[in-house]
């Protein structure tokens, strides 16, 4: 009975947002959501995407999954330890879990932008869940070793980075637009609950009854998510033309990232934030066992108050009021001194508070982060962002885990945690060089859905490379403005994917501009022409009041040597401008 009433429920809501997105439109639609968003109580605001059945089903699929996965965080290090009593081949298994984000992060976002995401997040969670399920079976009948370990920890960590793209990428497709950064909460919150309970509950469960039993538990988690992504009627969007192949895909994602400073500059943030962070990660095991001499329980308690307190962090970060820069360094901050208490904190109880101070910046801080990502990218591209934010906080992570496991082994655990809480501080200093944006998000809406070039020109895709010119008359005393304006438009143009872009003056007539760029193909060309956003659109506005009159714009057919001469005329809607 109570099942039918909740699913009433979502299908009053979403038949009342079909009416609303209809009547009113969908710009309309979402300014009237970002407004009632705004009116709402805070718990409201952060709660609202609870209200989507889909999201809802993800949610707690998820939570159940990531249930199991800190549990066999739990068993996996504490069953090393018991194997070695190497510093550094516990934090290893740090190393082990973050290294295949390094790896296939961003071929997973790439495959995230231009394939089925739902076929994508089934194999992955089918693959984690046979791995684990195997691992459980071998430690059950004591054939468990370091190496075995490692791998089935790889391979594990294979399987959420080709997932967790996906996974990111398709919440605006069950969210409106001003509910995602509070649905990047609940995620966050979700997958802290978890990380709180999973590590004591595994702790009690390898003490028990063994790592083996946990195993077989983490492989039966994912069962849930695996049910959740095939009753997903996931309607995939329908482009005019056709999707980039995936190395193609992948040199695009980095070429964007290159070329976008402000991306850049949340890359490097995300980077160093786990650098610092990884020693909590990969030692904690070591701290629990030489630093307070405690067993699985120890540690089990003390990763679930990091996880309590990332709880905390997750909701009272959309609540704080701070700015996100203003939030990044104050966590930054904060969790840099507790790391330094900690590495001197003698007793299990304050240690656990300790934790608690750490994982809630930890999620504050990465979390604003990632959605500064999501909402400052055209979704032709997010999920290679969201893949290259994850791949940067990973990269920090494994070779930090490294960094820190080695210093443990030659100066002790205690002097590794006081080294990574003294250089969690001082990378505040990263602020100056490169400060996060403190202005309102981007517009990443298109500028337009479809190509300015017809797409029934008698050119076929591969055909190319097209070359584009377009000639402009400036002023004297605007010439200065107008190349600086035309230096960021180019940077745009080639962040879309133009190649060779170039800006020249006329020497016989320096009124007479010209700038020049190369698309590689036809196929390329149509596909650059849809990529601008409205943010783009702004600089283009800008460097139109700059120039008299309208651009002269050619496009030449690069011609191969004994090639056939083009016959025909290509349709040309607009100005390339």
């Amino acid at each position: 009975m109570k099942r039918g009433i909740s699913v009433d429920i979502f299908s009053l809501f979403r038949e009342k947002a079909i009416c609303a997105y209809a009547v009113r439109g969908p710009r309309e639609t979402e300014r009237r959501d970002m407004a009632d968003m705004d009116s709402s109580p805070s718990w409201r605001r952060t709660t609202a995407p609870l209200a989507n059945a889909i999201f809802l089903r993800f949610w707690i699929a998820g939570m159940v999954s990531n249930f199991g996965t800190m549990m066999q965080t739990v068993a996996t290090a504490w069953l090393m330890t018991s194997i070695t009593s190497s510093a550094r081949m516990v934090a290893l298994v740090q190393t082990a879990a973050t290294i295949p984000v390094m790896l296939f992060a961003l071929l997973a976002g790439a495959l995230a932008d231009i394939v089925d995401r739902r076929k994508l997040m089934l194999v992955a969670q089918i693959g984690m869940a046979v791995v684990a399920l195997l691992l459980a079976f071998v430690t059950s009948i004591g054939g468990a070793n370091a190496s075995l370990l490692l791998a089935a920890t790889f391979l594990i960590a294979t399987g959420n980075a080709l997932y967790a793209p996906a996974w990111q990428a398709s919440v605006v497709e069950q969210v409106s637009h001003a509910q995602l950064e509070a649905a990047s909460s609940l995620n966050s919150v979700g997958f802290n609950v978890a990380r709180s309970m999973g590590p004591a509950v595994g702790g009690a469960l390898v003490a028990i009854w063994g790592s083996a039993c946990v195993f077989a538990l983490n492989g039966l988690s994912n069962l849930g998510l695996v049910a959740t992504i095939l009753s997903w009627r996931r309607k995939r969007p329908e482009g005019e033309l056709p999707p980039e192949r995936v190395i193609e895909a992948v040199f695009s994602g980095l070429r964007y990232a290159s070329l976008s400073p402000q991306a850049l500059t949340l890359l490097i943030r995300a980077s160093a934030f786990g650098f610092c962070g990884s020693c909590v990660w990969a030692l904690t095991p070591v701290l629990a066992h030489d630093a307070l001499g405690g067993g699985p329980l120890t540690l089990g308690v003390l990763l679930g108050g990091f996880g309590f307190g990332a709880v905390v962090g997750a909701i009272l970060r959309a609540n704080l009021g701070l700015s996100r820069p203003r939030l990044v360094g104050f966590c930054t901050l904060m969790s840099g001194a507790a790391t330094i208490v900690l590495a001197i904190t003698p007793f299990v109880a304050p240690a656990i508070l300790l934790m608690a101070l750490i994982g809630g910046c930890w999620v504050a801080a990465l979390t604003s982060l990632g959605v500064s990502i999501q909402l400052s990218v055209p979704r032709w591209v997010v999920g290679r962002m969201i893949a290259l934010n994850q791949m940067a906080v990973f990269a920090g992570m494994g070779i930090g885990s490294f960094l820190w496991g080695s210093v443990a082994q030659a100066f002790g655990v205690r002097t590794a945690f006081l080294s990574a809480g003294m250089t969690m501080a001082l990378s505040l200093v990263l602020a100056r060089r490169f400060p996060l944006s403190a202005g309102s998000d981007p517009d990443i809406r298109p500028v337009r859905t479809t190509p300015l070039d017809s797409g029934d020109a008698p050119l076929q895709d591969g055909e190319g490379p097209i070359v584009i010119t377009l000639l402009y008359q400036v002023s004297t005393e605007k010439a200065a403005d107008f190349a600086a304006a035309m230096e960021e438009l180019g940077r745009v143009r080639q962040r879309d994917g133009a190649r060779r872009w170039s800006l020249q003056q006329n020497l016989d007539n320096p009124r007479e501009w010209q700038e020049r760029y190369i698309s590689t193909n036809w196929l390329h060309h149509l596909r650059r022409q849809i990529r601008p956003t409205q943010a783009d659109q702004r600089i283009r506005d800008h460097v139109a009041s700059l120039h008299d009159g309208s651009p002269v714009v050619t496009r030449m057919l690069e011609r191969s040597r004994g090639g056939p001469p083009f016959r025909g005329t290509a349709p040309f809607k607009l100005p390339e401008i």
